[in-house]
Order: structure tokens, then C-alpha cells, then sequence
């Protein structure tokens, strides 16, 4: 799981989200235990847009 969140972090610290990202969550083959060698990893976020994104859709 360490491996996991310090890919998050990775990706998060170039990525203009990062001060919105509210959640972040797992979901796929790795979840359930199922993965094969070739399986990714798969993650789903939710973010908070500003005002200005949500009214001016900037």
C-alpha cells in the first residue's frame, strides 16, 4: 500500500488538482485480489473545483 500511495503522491505533485483532491480511492483487480502481472492499477479521484471553474467553467 506504501508503494501505491507514493505513486499518488508522485503523480499529485505535478498535477494542477492537488489543492482540490477531497478523495481518493482504489478500485479494480488489485482491489479484489485478483490481479495478474500485467494488471494496472486503477484509482478513481474526486475533486472540489473553485468558484471561478464552477461559474466561469475555467
Amino acid at each position: 500500500m506504501t508503494e501505491n500511495k507514493d505513486l499518488i503522491q508522485a503523480r499529485l505533485k505535478n498535477s494542477t488538482l492537488q489543492n482540490e483532491l477531497i478523495a481518493i480511492t482504489q478500485y479494480g483487480a488489485q482491489l479484489y485480489g485478483i490481479a495478474t502481472p500485467n494488471s494496472d492499477i486503477d484509482f478513481k479521484g474526486v475533486y472540489l473545483p473553485s468558484k471561478e471553474q464552477l461559474l466561469l467553467g475555467k
